[in-house]
């Protein structure tokens, strides 16, 4: 369904429809997935949520390293 939103001669439309074809488009994307050594599906948001994690408690272990 993206290609064929893609082909439609957007160019000529007026700027509000161009949005509302851009937001179609954006809709009609297949969602994008990262998949763990394990074989565990994730979302995006779920990802960066546990790439902050990780960085978090590093930054933590890190600086209570050093004050010891």
């Amino acid at each position: 369904m993206a290609d064929d939103i893609y082909s439609i001669p957007w160019e000529n439309m007026s700027i509000p429809n161009q949005k509302t074809l851009m937001m179609m488009l954006a809709r009609a994307q297949p969602a994008l997935e990262f998949i763990s050594a394990g074989g565990l599906r994730a979302g995006v948001r779920p990802t960066i949520s546990i790439i902050k994690s990780t960085f978090t408690y590093y930054v933590m272990l890190k600086t209570s390293i050093k004050v010891n």
